[in-house]
């Protein structure tokens, strides 16, 4: 039997920013564990766009159904919003400006994700090399455009990290950026329907938030032992705390900058580098491997 690795998460857990992406943790697990790779990372998604795209795709699973799935859950502050794509006051703005459309890509990706450069053996670039390379691995990932999901309906959805109006982000920063007993509720409500999903479809899995920063328990929406000891948002995590059981949740590890596997070795586009993934490949490895069949 195929083993698949299904990863879901925001941009840290995406191959397109990687100079080789063969260093991101993702394809690293899924080497080490000897599973295939779907990787469903959407950059710049919201924990509520990996339930949405982890719930499309195993009900149409078109690459084979996963084995094992790791969730890295983007930043409790990010949050999908809908519109009527009718409304002809707000489709051409979220159309001309929001970047939400994916599509499934399984052949040629170096040629949409690496541009050109200088020919190296075999008429392609160096880093279509390292792409190429990845053929034993990648069954299939997103890949991002500029437009809307036209996987839904007349009803489409732009991300919160990205702006339609000043009073949308007045009202978003509000609601979910300033105000921590928010974000913390819509984090465990996720987390329990993706706990939910994947337990319908007798999935192993394991997860991982992005918010906590090493050493600052403040910045924690999710575990247990740090939330408890954050006075302003007791009431937030009282009502939150047995809605997802968290039984599969890694705790005290974060791709995201801060970390404790954080090393400091940004790419130029701000994403952690190499040696981070490497470091939270090493650091995850571990609880990855005890969930496998």
């Amino acid at each position: 039997m195929k083993r698949l690795l299904l990863t879901a998460g925001c941009s840290f857990s995406a191959l397109y920013y990687h100079s080789n992406p063969c260093e991101s943790y993702t394809v690293r697990l899924a080497n080490s564990l000897e599973h295939k790779l779907i990787n469903l990372a959407i950059p710049g998604g919201g924990v509520d766009t990996v339930y949405r795209k982890l719930r499309e795709y195993l009900a149409n699973p078109v690459y084979g159904m996963p084995t094992l799935v790791f969730v890295q859950m983007p930043f409790s502050d990010r949050k999908e919003y809908w519109f009527d794509r009718s409304n002809d006051y707000v489709r051409p703005r979220v159309e001309h400006e929001i970047n939400t459309a994916y599509r499934w890509q399984t052949a040629n990706y170096p040629k949409h994700l690496t541009g050109t450069g200088k020919k190296q053996t075999g008429g392609r670039t160096a880093q279509e090399t390292d792409w190429w390379n990845l053929e034993q691995t990648l069954v299939a990932m997103l890949e991002t455009h500029k437009g809307v999901d036209t996987q839904s309906t007349d009803w489409h959805y732009y991300l919160s990290t990205d702006k339609i109006s000043n009073k949308h982000e007045s009202a978003h920063d509000l609601i979910h950026l300033f105000d921590h007993s928010q974000r913390i509720v819509h984090l465990h409500t996720y987390a329990h329907l993706i706990e939910e999903l994947l337990e319908s479809y007798d999935i192993p899995y394991c997860y991982t938030e992005s918010d906590y920063i090493y050493k600052n328990d403040q910045t924690s929406c999710f575990d247990d032992k740090r939330l408890k000891r954050t006075r302003e948002v007791y009431g937030a995590w009282e009502y939150c705390k047995n809605i997802p059981h968290k039984k599969h949740f890694i705790p005290d590890y974060s791709i995201a900058h801060g970390s404790s596997t954080w090393q400091a070795d940004n790419y130029p586009c701000d994403h952690p580098g190499p040696q981070s993934h490497y470091e939270f490949y090493k650091a995850i490895m571990p609880h990855v491997k005890k969930r496998i069949n």
